[in-house]
């Protein structure tokens, strides 16, 4: 027994070998063997960068091999290849720039005002802390940083135009690339190891500020050229078209596709939209510009995966990346492309069709009205748009209820039975006539193929039912073949079936030989579960939409964390069908996903929208009633008499304006920021003049007292959050004159509070309101 166990092992190895060794690897089959436990005798070195060398090196083989063996070893496939980043740095010419004594000053925010200083006058600074010498010896001014006064890190400067005392310039200080790459780049060590003195030339044009002061040394800033020469264009072109920062992208750029769809297999989508975006930093204005770049120097950066996919008409990729959760109206950075544009402008009309016709993207076919393409093609796509229209409307017709249910769409609603007919349990009935309501199909069936009815008995007609009700059966047990069929419907029972032309003969069906013998229905188990868009926390109380109607509600769970068991729930559907989940009370539905499956239990995630609603609630204090801001992802949650915010949310660099007198209802796009973040950042200004806002903190206290945890999924448990209060404005009194002869007195300035206590501006109380 172990000498077959050896033997099988040796074959399998023999196997791996000669697929590592193929010209035309087979990628697919390579994280196969490797997840069996099969390894490759000798001395391999695995880690992801060594899979993006053999991949450079059009060793394509050795890269599955030591790709799949990483993702055996939990490795994360996605990891960017700093070798290729450290390249594309020094590509961007940075240069390390020397600032002239009494060039630059900073402002220095004190307790009671901000100050203009030389940067000379920095003692000492740590943690955005600075501590400096003022006007005298003996002033010692303490404070955070506000701002610098020409080098500001992400600004484009001209730096001609900075000039210190005499005229002096900014000069480019001397280092080896390798010493600026090893010592300037990460600016976050503490210390530098190079003596970095001025020397070289004076510098002018455009340069952007990567940073300053580089270490704490306010004599140097790392400045980027924003107008680069014909070869460091001619590099950074080759690069962005060529090679791949992670291997995705490095095997997208070299079509070879099998392997993108194994590595999203195995590590999920990738966002190729900013590629190397992140070179210099997480600055956006930093990242803005580098993109910007970049899409300058070659017009193909920026696009997705998908909208790669979509460009060459790879139909089976585009399909697998969807099943990944790929987005089809994504766009591409820069342009604002989608894919199904990109493949209607390489003429990919198969494509087209594709994300047409699966993801309702509906908007896009208006691309095919002076299209180029085939009267067929063209016909398809108009159909296909039909088709979406028509979904939750009643059939027209019989046949088009039973096309529509093996499309994937729902049909189990009552407005949606076919004209003349009743619905009873599993059976469409008018007069004489009882259909099947669930259509089969067999396996080796197109959708082109012709729907054709065939006879059924009493007692088959209580099995077929039996079967069609019970939810863990897939195939049926029933055979067809030498049965008769008809194209309209017969007197009795009749079951509906799709069935290859070459099977049908005159009036009987005729199954041939080596094929099975039996029926299908496109149904299965799915484990739906809900999860927050910015920490992936599943959460409970969503419902779910299937073709449009609400099946199922994830159970909520613990309070605080969500609970082992909450946001996950167990629901019948087919395959194709498209879900879709939404909070209570609220508007805003998920992208849908689509079920991609093989018959048996399936998982399918949703993603719900970050959606919030802001409102007022009072809360006592020592000068009345504090006005503060609550945010909530439920409605249920707000209280009645809780008043409506009226302002404008800045969130990122998006503005929301609230202006009506309903609870403000606003999604949010976290991007790749926590929920924590994307609270705490968030910038409101109320509508009245006059009124601030200050900020109270909690969300970032909150996660520190119960050790992490996402925000969002505390919120939809039950957890609103307050942001902050709104401070009304000061309202000064003028002095009066005792009648008496006394001296004058003055009524100290009182601010504007508690509206509804009867306080004297009516007008700003019915705006509240």
């Amino acid at each position: 027994m172990a000498d077959g166990d050896d033997d099988e092992a040796a074959e399998l190895c023999n196997e791996l070998a000669r697929l590592v060794h193929a010209s035309d690897c087979d990628v697919a089959r390579v994280f196969e063997l490797v997840e069996d436990r099969t390894r490759l005798p000798g001395r391999w070195t695995v880690n992801v960068g060594a899979a993006l060398s053999a991949a450079r090196r059009s060793q394509w083989g050795t890269a599955a091999y030591l790709a799949a063996v990483c993702a055996a070893d939990g490795h994360a496939l996605a990891e960017p290849d700093s070798c290729v980043t450290d390249d594309i740095w020094l590509g961007a010419g940075p240069v390390l720039a020397w600032v002239p004594p009494g060039t630059e000053q900073i402002q220095i925010a004190t307790s009671s005002r901000s100050v203009w200083i030389p940067v000379e006058q920095v003692i000492e600074q740590e943690s955005g802390q600075v501590r400096a010498i003022g006007a005298s010896k003996n002033d010692l001014i303490c404070g955070p940083v506000v701002c610098v006064k020409y080098l500001s890190v992400g600004e484009s400067v001209e730096v001609s135009s900075i000039r210190g005392p005499g005229g002096a310039r900014l000069k480019k200080v001397q280092v080896h690339e390798e010493d600026l790459l090893a010592h300037f780049r990460d600016c976050q060590k503490e210390s530098c190891s190079v003596v970095a003195r001025p020397g070289g030339a004076t510098l002018g044009g455009l340069h952007q500020v990567l940073e300053y002061p580089v270490h704490g040394d306010y004599r140097l800033a790392l400045l980027r050229p924003r107008f680069m020469n014909q070869q460091r264009r001619s590099h950074l072109s080759l690069a962005v078209s060529s090679v791949g920062q992670t291997l995705v992208g490095q095997a997208a750029k070299s079509a070879q596709w099998p392997f993108v769809v194994a590595i999203v297999d195995k590590s999920g989508y990738v966002d190729l939209r900013q590629e190397f975006g992140q070179v210099f930093g997480t600055n956006p204005a930093l990242q803005k510009a580098w993109c910007h770049d970049l899409r300058s120097v070659n017009k193909k950066y920026g696009r997705s995966l998908l909208s790669m996919a979509a460009a060459v008409g790879k139909l089976d990729v585009i399909e697998s990346l969807i099943s990944s959760h790929a987005n089809v109206d994504e766009k591409d950075w820069g342009c604002s492309t989608s894919p199904v544009e990109r493949a209607a402008e390489n003429r990919q009309w198969g494509a087209v069709v594709s994300l047409i016709g699966k993801h309702q993207a509906r908007a896009e076919t208006f691309l095919m009205a002076s299209s180029p393409a085939p009267l067929a093609v063209k016909r398809a796509v108009f159909e296909l748009h039909e088709e979406t229209l028509r979904q939750g409307q009643q059939p027209a017709t019989l046949r088009e209820f039973f096309a529509r249910h093996l499309r994937g769409e729902a049909m189990d609603a009552e407005h949606l039975v076919p004209p003349g007919f009743s619905r009873k349990a599993f059976w469409l009935s008018k007069k004489e006539v009882s259909l099947l309501a669930t259509p089969l199909f067999h396996p080796n069936a197109s959708p082109d193929d012709p729907l054709v009815f065939v006879k059924l008995e009493d007692d088959e007609a209580q099995r077929i039912a039996d079967w069609v009700g019970n939810t863990q059966s897939s195939v049926c047990p029933m055979s067809l073949g030498d049965r008769g069929f008809a194209v309209r419907p017969m007197a009795g029972f009749c079951m509906v079936v799709r069935l290859p032309e070459c099977f049908l003969g005159e009036s009987r069906i005729q199954i041939p030989e080596n094929v099975v013998d039996s029926l299908s229905m496109a149904r299965c188990n799915v484990q739906v579960s809900t999860t927050t868009p910015c920490c992936r926390e599943k959460i409970g109380g969503v419902a779910i939409f299937r073709g449009g109607q609400r099946v199922a509600v994830t159970p909520k769970g613990d309070l605080l964390t969500g609970g082992a068991n909450g946001g996950v729930v167990s629901i019948v559907a087919r395959d194709w069908e498209l879900l879709s989940g939404v909070l209570s009370k609220t508007s805003i539905r998920s992208p849908e996903v689509q079920i991609v499956t093989d018959g048996k239990l399936t998982q399918v995630g949703i993603v719900v929208p970050f959606v919030l609603f802001f409102y007022i609630k009072l809360q006592e204090s020592q000068d009345g009633d504090d006005r503060m801001v609550f945010v909530t992802p439920r409605r249920g949650e707000i209280p009645q008499d809780a008043p409506a915010f009226r302002g404008i949310l800045a969130i990122n660099d998006a503005r929301v304006e609230c202006a009506g007198n309903d609870i403000c209802e606003v999604l949010i796009d976290v991007g790749g920021d926590s929920c924590c973040t994307v609270l705490s950042e968030m910038r409101i200004e109320a509508s009245l003049p006059g009124w601030g806002f200050e900020s109270s903190g909690e969300p970032a206290n909150r996660v520190a007292e119960l050790g992490g945890g996402c925000e969002f999924q505390r919120m939809c448990n039950g957890m609103p959050v307050c942001l902050g209060k709104l401070i009304p404005p000061v309202v000064a009194v003028a002095s009066t004159v005792d009648t008496a002869g006394g001296p004058a007195r003055t009524q100290r300035e009182r601010p504007i509070r508690n509206f509804g206590g009867g306080y004297q501006n009516q007008a700003v109380q019915r705006a509240w309101r």
